[in-house]
């Protein structure tokens, strides 16, 4: 074994473990939520049940090719239906065989069979298609009931006591009990607010548990209830559960309560399976890499499976808890074996620790994370209806809509009944979608122009030959019947002899399954046989490489990417070209001089050559000299916050100026310019004190440069103006 294997190995390893450490508060806080309708008695069972989650969903998966550094735990919407299901149990203890643990456990076991058999059958991927207003709704409502729910022991009121009884309520306060949950919510808060490197529950414990104990010490004692978790009393547990489920199957008085299960375990089901999706998407895009979905939740109801027979509560991929394994080193499956194995420790060795943490503790932990589940889009769409200036405020009524009609019917009439209408939206949404066109809007490419900066003789052949590039702008989901109805658009437009390029712009698609990727193939192969080309832009190739390599040419990270590709290709067909290099004589700005004013002038002028990929001048310079570009391209960029992190804002191309601002003005530049990485750049320029001295000495000759500028710059501003109308329009 040589050094490097033993270095990742110790990176998954060190990756895995700050995953598990992570999860922990959250594991116990959920852990206790599933069975708080048990009252005291299902502190401990909780505790277990969470860490038994970790252990199972994080091990069981690696024998599975899915992600390979997802981490997973309890999640906050599938405990909270967990939760549900424990009171639900509760009711029937009068006709079931079971005690309403064994229920709990046996609707995690069919959760985890629907979840494999979604992975089996590939249509787990159908989670996607729910809409971010539902799962708003979902997330929110789940936040409400939790902070609900937490009211009582945050208060160390017991169930008799009426919460809208203000004089009972207020006289049955135990105020120690609500100073150790506030100190604890306010650590959280304030840590995460100080630093990022201890992690904010991790904090609230500990200083929640010190308040906790220095209570005792100062002997108070007597006021703060019994709350701490005591010893775990960890056992392996299969025989006693699969006992259970058996009982709970051969019971004919049971039927019913299996029925009212099964929809239930399919919403759970369902709800884990699209939050496991969705961080499997989000590891990818830092990992660069591509998981096999349908294997990782085969792989995930597999632990599902395994977790029940051994005590588990349902569990979900986490985003947070992910990428920070990998920001720890984690790039292999041991780091999901380290977390499972983290978890194992902690119940089997460690939990003397765990079983210092008061309870209350665990209930400031709660309603901290009650807020932040809180879902953020669901506020910016609120303030999005009462900003004026924004655009079709009718979808964010809409938005708003569905997630007040889901959180409302969460809190009013249960979980799985908004569940149950989150699908029904869902279906509706999908109709809806599905009749509508994918075409957004489609326009030809005569007035509309990209940010590259051409001479007069370029920008005229491209008004009159603009109409040869159609652009289609695309809405919504890409699947079959979108992508038919995207394909009958493309047929006419193929039949067009006029028309040699098509830009499909898929800034607006938020997603694209198979059966979209494979007509879209075919389309492309089609095109071709029209001598058509179609371009790809706002989409990221990594999407579709894995799929079909053939899309390698075709796809554009904007869609000015796009445009400018199709243009510089339009004007090759026509017959300019860049391959010349420019000389003074032939640039338009210097186009108003005589022979003999040019040849006065050009002593005053430097000629200079800069490898590809170097700086020209930064923002915030105070250099003064304007450039005539002869050879090459040059990118002009600018930095907002960051020098790090630019943006793209115009291309030069031979035979026009960059730069000519400060020598008019004198003030510092306002953006980086940068010679374009694919071949060295040659320019003339002409500096402020040549420009005086020119002016000086040849005052006419000076002047018919300044307006030569002027006029470059005025020409720039009518064709922005020109393309700001149309796109108005």
């Amino acid at each position: 074994m040589n050094i490097g294997t033993i270095r990742k190995i110790g990176s998954d390893i060190a990756g895995g473990s700050m995953a598990g450490l992570l999860a922990l508060p959250e594991t116990l806080a959920y852990g206790i939520l599933v069975f708080s309708p048990l009252g005291p008695e299902g502190l401990l069972t909780g505790v277990v049940a969470g860490l038994c989650a970790v252990v199972f969903i994080n091990i069981v998966p690696v024998f599975f090719p899915g992600s390979r550094i997802l981490s997973s735990g309890p999640f906050s919407l599938s405990s909270i239906m967990l939760a549900s299901v424990t009171a639900y149990a509760l009711k029937q203890t009068s006709i079931c065989p079971v005690s309403p643990v064994i229920i709990v456990f046996f609707t995690v076991f069919l959760a985890g069979l629907f979840q494999l058999l979604f992975g089996v059958f590939k249509i787990g991927t159908l989670a996607k298609f729910i809409p971010q207003p539902v799962v708003s709704g979902l997330l929110n409502g789940t936040s409400l009931l939790i902070f609900i729910t937490q009211i009582r022991p945050a208060l160390g009121l017991d169930k008799s006591i009426d919460l809208f009884d203000p004089v009972q309520m207020t006289s049955n306060i135990k105020i120690f009990t609500l100073v150790i949950v506030a100190a604890t919510c306010l650590s959280i808060f304030v840590s995460e607010k100080l630093t990022k490197k201890i992690p904010g529950p991790v904090v609230g414990i500990i200083c929640g548990s010190l308040v906790y104990y220095g209570l005792l010490i100062s002997g108070i004692e007597l006021l703060l209830p019994q709350s701490a978790v005591r010893t775990i009393p960890f056992k392996i547990q299969v025989p006693d559960i699969a006992a259970g489920f058996y009982l709970l199957l051969r019971d004919p008085d049971a039927l019913r309560i299996l029925t009212d299960l099964v929809p239930m375990a399919m919403g759970i089901s369902i709800i884990i399976s699209m939050r496991t999706l969705i961080a499997v998407v989000s590891v990818d895009n830092v990992t660069r890499t591509r998981t096999n979905s349908n294997l990782e939740l085969i792989g995930q109801g597999a632990g599902h499976i395994a977790a029940a027979f051994f005590g588990g509560i349902a569990s979900a991929g986490s985003i947070s808890r992910s990428l920070a394994s990998h920001k720890y080193g984690a790039t292999g499956i041991l780091s999901r074996i380290a977390t499972g194995l983290f978890a194992l420790l902690v119940l089997t060795v460690l939990y003397p620790a765990v079983s210092l943490i008061p309870g209350m503790v665990l209930t400031g932990l709660l309603i901290t994370l009650a807020f932040s589940s809180f879902d953020k889009w669901s506020i910016e769409q609120a303030r999005y209806i009462f900003n004026r200036k924004a655009y079709n405020r009718k979808i964010a009524v809409v938005n708003v809509m569905i997630i007040a009609a889901v959180t409302i019917t969460m809190i009013a009439a249960g979980t799985f009944e908004a569940v149950g209408l989150g699908v029904v939206i869902s279906i509706i949404y999908f109709i809806i979608t599905m009749t509508r066109s994918i075409v957004r809007d489609s326009y030809d490419a005569s007035l509309v122009r990209s940010n590259f900066q051409r001479v007069s003789r370029d920008i005229m052949l491209l008004e009159d030959a603009g109409h040869r590039i159609y652009i289609m702008e695309l809405e919504g989901p890409l699947f079959f019947g979108t992508a038919d109805n995207l394909a009958d658009n493309l047929y006419k437009i193929f039949d067009e002899n006029f028309i040699d390029f098509i830009i499909l712009d898929f800034k607006r698609v938020q997603t694209i399954d198979s059966t979209g990727l494979h007509i879209l193939s075919q389309l492309k192969n089609k095109a071709g046989t029209f001598k058509k080309k179609i371009l790809l832009s706002n989409l990221d190739y990594k999407l579709l490489s894995y799929a079909h390599r053939d899309f390698s040419d075709c796809v554009f990270v904007s869609f000015n990417d796009a445009l400018s590709y199709a243009e510089d290709m339009l004007l090759s067909m026509i017959g300019t070209s860049e391959a010349e290099e420019y000389t003074l004589d032939k640039f338009e700005t210097l186009s108003h001089l005589e022979k003999e004013e040019l040849q006065l002038a050009s002593k005053y002028f430097s000629f200079i050559t800069i490898k590809s990929g170097l700086p020209i001048f930064s923002q915030n310079d105070k250099s003064s000299e304007m450039y005539l570009l002869c050879r090459g391209r040059v990118n002009i960029e600018i930095a907002a916050h960051n020098e790090n992190q630019r943006t793209r804002i115009s291309t030069v191309c031979p035979g026009t100026i960059f730069g000519e601002m400060a020598l008019i003005d004198g003030k510092m530049r306002s953006a980086f310019a940068i010679a374009d990485s694919n071949s060295d750049i040659a320019c003339y320029t002409l500096s402020t004190e040549n420009l005086d001295a020119l002016c000086a000495e040849f005052p006419e000759t000076g002047f018919k440069i300044i307006a030569g500028i002027t006029s470059e710059i005025s020409r720039r501003v009518r064709i922005a103006n020109n393309m700001l109308s149309c796109l108005k329009s």
